[in-house]
């Protein structure tokens, strides 16, 4: 049988509670490259090699759709939690923003790289 509307927009919303908690759990907000899934009590590890952050859009671009096709508020609350997480430790004093070395570490100081990606 083929799936309805509302069961293709509960997956969606499965999903984005999913990349939610990789921003929601990371010491700066900010979600890493890649993750580990595990079983038991944490669903999820920062993979060690690739905990820096490009500060890719997708996620938050997905928060914003989920918000207009369900209109629930958490969605835009969550958009609006990343931007703040990004405002605060991507920022660079002197202007624009960079990409971070580490997300566990909650240090601004030699934690950014010298790039910002395009699509930033």
């Amino acid at each position: 049988s083929l799936m309805s509307d509302a069961d293709y927009l509960k997956i969606a919303e499965e999903l984005g509670e999913t990349c939610y908690q990789f921003y929601a759990k990371s010491p700066t907000g900010i979600a890493p490259e890649i993750v580990q899934f595990r079983t038991g009590a944490q669903d999820f590890v920062i993979d060690s090699g690739a905990a820096h952050s490009l500060l890719r859009p997708e996620a938050v671009e997905a928060f914003y759709h989920l918000y207009r096709a369900t209109g629930d508020a958490k969605w835009r609350a969550r958009s609006w939690e990343v931007f703040d997480a990004i405002r605060k430790w991507a920022r660079l004093d002197d202007g624009g923003y960079a990409n971070l070395k580490d997300v566990r570490k909650t240090a601004k100081k030699g934690n950014h790289d010298d790039r910002m990606e395009s699509f930033f």
